[in-house]
């Protein structure tokens, strides 16, 4: 039995943990932006951190590993764990949005295209579930989970957006 191990498959082996690494602190970092919450009296959706940290790790990971931290914090918030920012309900559709998030990104030459398009992804999705969950009207959804969170998340994205460009400056 040969037990050598190539320089190929220690490279190999070493890129996998990376990519696992960066993925597990994605799903940190989503959940701790999860934590920061503001309820509205009017909704049962919060304003979190959360649509920042997403677009931020998608504008400046590969978007692999960035969907897969997406997904590891999804798994995690479906077999239980407190990552969520309201317990599984109204806001799921929102959170599966955030695995595609990093594709629709990286997709597009120009970042911050690719940042708004995923807020029309991300509202798509969550408008979605919230009309299921709460068996409210397409209009009623929107004016629930839509619209209160437009202004907030435009100015998240330009935030991602100018911390985006830094990183990737150097």
């Amino acid at each position: 039995m040969n037990t050598e191990i190539t320089f190929q498959e220690i490279a190999t082996r070493s890129k996998l943990f990376n990519a696992f690494g960066t993925a597990l602190a994605v799903a940190g970092l989503v959940m701790l932006s999860a934590w920061v919450k503001v309820p509205l009296p009017f909704t049962p959706v919060p304003v979190t951190m959360q649509t920042l940290a997403v677009l931020l790790a998608a504008a400046v990971l590969p978007p692999g590993e960035a969907s897969l931290g997406m997904g590891i914090y999804l798994l995690c918030g479906m077999a239980g764990a407190p990552v969520f920012a309201v317990p599984f309900g109204p806001t799921f559709g929102y959170i599966v949005a955030f695995v595609m998030v990093p594709w629709v990104v990286s997709s597009l030459e120009n970042r911050a295209v690719g940042m708004l398009l995923s807020l029309g992804l991300i509202y798509g999705c969550g408008l979605s579930w919230l009309m299921f969950w709460t068996h409210l009207s397409f209009l009623d959804a929107t004016l629930l989970g839509v619209l209160p969170f437009v202004p907030g998340d435009i100015i998240k994205a330009v935030i991602a957006h100018r911390l985006a460009c830094r990183f990737s400056r150097g």
